[in-house]
């Protein structure tokens, strides 16, 4: 077979128009390819497919890809195994062997997760795949099973493709290199385990955002590794993002074609002591503090994305208090728990925050932990038959109950932390688990609603930000808009779009709509479409100071197109946050992992763009006349 001529780029970061005309421009030099290989950051929150799916632009020649952008979640989710997305355009999958026109192929997409190593140990079972952009040792063990089964006709792989670097990369090399090489941070332990094993011709990565080829290295079957990393697309060439290659596939090389070494080859970087003693190292802190979470002792290292829930759920102690005055009845009384976790008889606990995709078998086997389990009843949702993601359990004996309840947050299954709590006690039960937003609530506040609708409901906001900020409430207990049925968003469009014509004809003014997606407990999770009215005159104004301002704060909001909806760029249990200058733009914020988000962002920065003095709701409450003549004006106008 003859020798494959290929691209390879590095992070293209949705910039393919860029990359396409360069590689038509290639092409119109008389220079042929048979592919293209992407590496790293691929997509990008304002990368656009549609143009590219509906066939309004192609890509030049067949591209295979893998992913670690923020959209990488949703591809490692949605297709685990090859997929043509649209012609010549083709992810990968998770993680495996494969062969691309003779050569063979080792990949891995996303990246490794350094705030759950629990997702590579081996007494961590997974029974779904989804561990949202990272890989996880399901992936790696796809890669030595494959292995495993070609046994002893098994030579290595022509390319390794991932978007970290692996750990340990630099050593055998001069000083100067070593340093530079040393200070990259996106490499990873199990990258360079990969690397090792599958002994690779070419080992192509990125995010680093430069390019960097390593002197060749002899790997585990005596034959040459050369690793490449590459730039960035959007940096317009300063450092390479771009280059190519003619190789013959492994499979029709004899070992002496193989055996051909250069005058600069060093030994395997990933055996060296160099290598080793750290490596080892972090293995040993990794199983020690796996060890330490099972003694139910505090490691003093919480991860990153645990730190941020933590820190929004203390932050929302307030925004619970302002639910309570804005629909609630204040002489509820929530607050008086027993906040002991001491019990003096065996009782059933509640227990939850397990992703409702979790199956029944890993909840059974994660709780196991704790002992011998007599009961365990998950709560399942009667139209779509999955459990809504907590339950009841009841453990063998008072001891094995009281060891659960006093590690209530401790560990995690899939990435997120368990709870638990004695049932009735802060359960769906008991009074913890009233939501002041669901239309049945017996304390929902009768006097702010204006809009009776068949999915949502309209009320008035009781701290506003400006005259007649009202909300848009599902009458159902939905986290999100995008978890709501076809029928219960369309009644949402439609109601913005039909008040905002009142507001238009009336008052001269439209609506600024935004909704929240942020991690909650249940009781608290009811999602609401905020709507402030502001005058037509003021938008533009807004317009210029919101982009730039979140851009001053580093805030990665992208612009949607007028046709575009929320739903297409996060999957369902994906926090995002909203925002909607109605009739102009749409901007559309994912949270990332380590990256702290205010939890009233809307309400703040509407007020500090129009310079409004009611940032904190409690300091502008309408009282009951001012309600009634809102609500009144509100329910007249909704009839005509």
């Amino acid at each position: 077979m003859a020798a494959k001529k290929f691209l390879v780029c590095g992070d293209v970061e949705g910039n393919f128009d860029t990359l396409n005309h360069k590689i038509n421009q290639l092409i119109k030099k008389g220079q042929n390819f048979d592919f293209l290989i992407c590496v790293g950051n691929t997509f990008s929150l304002e990368f656009n497919i549609s143009d590219y799916i509906k066939g309004k632009k192609k890509f030049p020649i067949k591209t295979y890809f893998i992913d670690s952008s923020e959209l990488s979640q949703c591809l490692l989710h949605k297709y685990p195994v090859q997929q043509e997305i649209c012609e010549n355009f083709t992810f990968l999958g998770r993680a495996g062997l494969i062969n691309i026109q003779g050569l063979e192929v080792c990949f891995i997409s996303g990246v490794q997760s350094h705030s759950h190593p629990e997702f590579y140990h081996e007494n961590h079972v997974f029974k779904t795949s989804f561990t949202g952009p990272f890989y996880n040792k399901i992936d790696i063990e796809l890669i030595e099973q494959e292995i495993k089964r070609k046994g002893d006709t098994f030579k290595g792989v022509d390319l390794l493709l991932s978007s970290e670097w692996p750990y340990g990369i630099e050593q055998y090399l001069d000083k100067d290199t070593q340093k530079i090489v040393g200070g990259i941070t996106d490499k990873s332990l199990k990258i360079a385990q990969i690397s090792d094993m599958v002994c690779p011709r070419y080992h192509f990565a990125s995010k680093s955002g430069i390019f960097f080829q390593r002197s060749p290295y002899l790997n585990r079957k005596k034959h040459l590794t050369r690793f490449i990393a590459f730039g960035k697309v959007a940096d317009g060439g300063e450092q390479k993002y771009l280059s190519a290659y003619q190789v013959t596939p492994i499979s029709q090389m004899t070992e002496e074609e193989l055996a051909i070494y250069t005058d600069d080859t060093t030994q395997n970087p990933f055996h060296s002591q160099d290598f080793l003693e750290p490596y080892k190292q972090i293995e040993e802190d990794e199983i020690e503090d796996k060890n330490l979470g099972v003694e139910g002792e505090d490691s003093g290292q919480e991860d990153i994305l645990q730190k941020r829930m933590r820190e929004n759920e203390a932050n929302f102690s307030d925004e619970d208090d302002k639910n309570k005055g804005k629909m609630g009845d204040s002489n509820n009384n929530r607050n008086n728990r027993n906040q002991s976790n001491k019990i003096e008889s065996n009782v059933s606990l509640y227990v939850g925050q397990f992703d409702t995709r979790t199956s029944s078998d890993d909840i059974a086997e994660f709780l196991a932990r704790w002992g011998q389990i007599e009961e365990l009843e998950l709560v399942y949702d009667e139209k779509t038959r999955k459990h809504k993601g907590f339950g009841f359990v009841k453990f063998a004996n008072l001891q094995t109950t009281q060891s659960a309840l006093n590690e209530s947050g401790v560990y995690s299954l899939h990435g997120r932390k368990i709870n638990f709590k004695p049932k009735g006690k802060g359960s769906s039960s008991g009074n913890d688990a009233i939501c002041w937003f669901c239309y049945n609530s017996p304390d929902i506040d009768e006097s702010l609603i204006f809009y009776r609708g068949n999915e949502v409901y309209c009320a008035l906001d009781k701290g506003p930000v400006t005259d007649k900020h009202f909300l848009i409430i599902p009458k159902d207990h939905f986290k999100n808009t995008i978890n709501m049925s076809k029928q219960g968003q369309q009644e949402i469009e439609e109601l913005k779009v039909r008040i905002n014509k009142i507001f238009m004809k009336l008052y001269n003014k439209t609506l600024i709509c935004y909704e929240r997606y942020m991690k909650l407990s249940d009781n608290k999770a009811h999602t609401i479409i905020q709507c402030v009215p502001v005058q037509i005159s003021e938008t533009e104004n807004f317009r210029q100071k919101f982009e730039n301002g979140v851009r001053a704060h580093r805030i990665e909001f992208f612009k949607m197109r007028a046709e575009e909806s929320v739903e297409e760029f996060v999957s369902k249990n994906e926090y995002y946050f909203y925002l909607e200058l109605f009739g102009k733009e749409k901007y559309l914020y994912v949270f990332k992992e380590g990256v702290r988000f205010h939890y009233d962002f809307g309400r703040q920065i509407i007020c500090e763009i129009f310079k409004i003095p009611r940032a904190n709701w409690k300091d502008c409450v309408i009282g009951e006349r001012q309600i009634e003549q809102d609500r009144s004006e509100m329910s007249f106008l909704m009839q005509k």
